[in-house]
């Protein structure tokens, strides 16, 4: 990071890198001794994680979508849609679909069936964006001419020797499609396939985890 920008180092093994930037503060994790890096100023915070996706929210405003129904969206005579409403490309709005003032349909997103994406549509939902976002944040901090990512996620399930698990179960297998549009040379291009795998959504999913269940 710059002088002018703020540093991210949510555990100690990350901190070490604080000296091979510029940055002058930093945001730490709670029981950090800042004063032990050569910064002028932190931010402590008790949940890194959770400030990580607080700031990339402030930060990364998205994409944007235009406004109006793009020529390639599909919207049902019978749907009511609210005002400056903006529908992506190859998405579908069914007849009985109402979608209220200022909202943006997705590319080529599918509603007014009156039912919901499968719980593995959300999971796969939530790898594309985490993508998107990662690799969106990372390109703007090298100063690479990214204009667009979009991330295609599919989800099966395959027999594990075809996984690589090294195990006789059925794996869940994650397919994912990247389109980086602008500019880009092969090597950044290159680079950002390697960067979309360290986004957070990824690491959790590719490594095991743990489920606490109790009784609210």
């Amino acid at each position: 990071a710059g002088p002018d920008q703020l540093a991210l180092a949510m555990k100690p093994a990350f901190a070490a890198g604080l000296s091979q930037g510029k940055a002058r503060a930093a945001m730490l994790w709670a029981d950090a001794v800042w004063t032990d890096y050569d910064i002028e100023a932190a931010i402590l915070v008790p949940r890194p994680r959770v400030a990580m996706a607080g700031l990339s929210a402030i930060f990364d405003p998205g994409q944007g979508y235009g406004t109006g129904i793009h020529p390639t969206a599909i919207v049902d005579p019978g749907a009511r849609l609210g005002t400056n409403v903006s529908v992506g490309p190859m998405a579908y709005v069914a007849a009985d679909a109402v979608i209220g003032d200022n909202s943006v349909i997705g590319p080529q997103a599918y509603g007014g069936t009156n039912r919901g994406p499968s719980p593995y549509g959300l999971l796969a939902a939530g790898l594309g964006a985490c993508t998107s976002m990662t690799l969106r944040m990372y390109a703007r901090r090298k100063g690479w001419p990214l204009t667009h990512v979009e991330v295609d996620v599919t989800h099966d399930k395959v027999h594990a020797q075809d996984a690589n698990t090294g195990t006789t179960e059925r794996a869940d297998r994650f397919s994912r499609v990247i389109r980086l549009t602008g500019p880009l040379d092969q090597a950044q291009k290159a680079r950002l396939l390697e960067i979309a795998d360290k986004c957070p959504v990824h690491r959790t999913l590719e490594h095991s985890s743990q489920i606490e269940t109790r009784l609210g």
